[in-house]
């Protein structure tokens, strides 16, 4: 968890970097069209630093969108692996109230199954499929 976050905050800082370094380049394009009365593409083409700050520009805008997208998955991800957590610490407090269970080995399975396998919480070790499960459709409606 500790780790996504500090990729939180990282992603987060760089975009505010970015934001700034694109007004920066947008305030100098528009000065170079005012200052030299550039007002068409092809004009634009023939100004070596009008074009500088131009594909600096749809650069930044580039790595913005990147950068954004990246955010959103490592937000999805915080939010699956503390979904996955709860799911464990209830595994475990099961684990625990059974009597004779080999805790130890039974945690390195799940370990193993969060380690090695898709991390879903369905798929965990203790999943009893005879025990009917409320739909989470109806549980969100519910609370």
């Amino acid at each position: 968890m500790e780790k996504l976050h500090e990729k939180h905050v990282n992603i987060d800082n760089t975009i505010k970097k970015f934001k700034d370094k694109k007004t920066e380049f947008k305030k100098a394009i528009k000065g170079i069209k005012s200052k030299r009365g550039i007002s068409s593409y092809a004009e634009a083409e023939n100004n070596k630093p009008l074009m500088i700050h131009l594909t600096a520009y749809q650069k930044v805008e580039a790595y913005l969108k990147i950068l954004k997208e990246e955010d959103k998955k490592t937000e999805q991800a915080a939010i699956e692996l503390y979904g996955i957590q709860m799911q464990l610490e209830l595994d475990i407090e099961m684990l625990e109230s059974i009597e004779n269970a080999d805790l130890e080995e039974t945690l390195k399975q799940l370990n193993l199954v969060i380690d090695k396998i898709q991390p879903t919480a369905d798929n965990l070790v203790l999943n009893d499929e005879n025990t009917p499960k409320t739909p989470l459709e109806k549980l969100f409606n519910e609370l």
